[in-house]
């Protein structure tokens, strides 16, 4: 079973005590959840074990939050231009996708991607295809100017942490400032675009 929030298993151990079976397992989550959040998805493979199991009495899972050398993130963008790209005024409107690999101090282009839906005269329709297809990415960060409701919350149900971009910056300004710990997160969704999608 895949379940979302679990990045790795750690240790599985399986011990029998006279006529029962108990099985302990450490899991590392994103680094975005919340400790209630965590404790939730424990209590989740729990239950998900002993269901799956019925030879197994008792099921333990502790939690400790995943720590990624390597960030893989995603910013929309007006052109394709490298590292010089610049940031578009929306995510979901954006014509292209640059998706990053950052490691340490390197940063690596894995790869450019069109907004094919970007036509698109539904914006519900529109917020959530753009988020299927880029959430494919297994991306860990989002740069954007804007998002929209739909897109936000999207977002974040991926524990995709979302960071704030100047409109019109480069991507390779936007690393910069993330780097040096000078971008804000974004914690809630554009209100404009909010009534904005809402109304069509």
């Amino acid at each position: 079973h895949k379940i979302t929030g679990v990045e790795d298993v750690y240790e599985i151990r399986i011990r029998q005590s006279g006529p029962f079976k108990l099985v302990e397992c450490e899991i590392a989550t994103h680094p975005s959840i919340p400790v209630y959040q965590a404790h939730d998805l424990a209590d989740r493979i729990e239950n998900l074990i002993k269901d799956s199991y019925k030879q197994i009495d008792s099921v333990f899972v502790h939690v400790a939050p995943s720590k990624k050398d390597v960030l893989s993130a995603i910013i929309p963008v007006e052109e394709v231009n490298g590292l010089n790209s610049r940031v578009h005024g929306h995510f979901g409107r954006a014509p292209y996708f640059i998706i990053l690999r950052l490691d340490g101090d390197n940063v690596e282009i894995e790869d450019f991607y069109y907004n094919e839906f970007i036509k698109e005269k539904d914006r519900i329709h529109l917020a959530i295809e753009v988020i299927k297809a880029v959430i494919k990415h297994n991306l860990d960060i989002v740069f954007t100017s804007k998002i929209g409701e739909i897109a936000f919350y999207m977002l974040k149900d991926n524990f995709v942490n979302i960071y704030k971009a100047e409109e019109g910056s480069t991507v390779h300004q936007v690393i910069e400032k993330y780097r040096n710990n000078q971008v804000d997160k974004i914690t809630e969704p554009h209100p404009a675009e909010e009534s904005e999608v809402w109304k069509k």
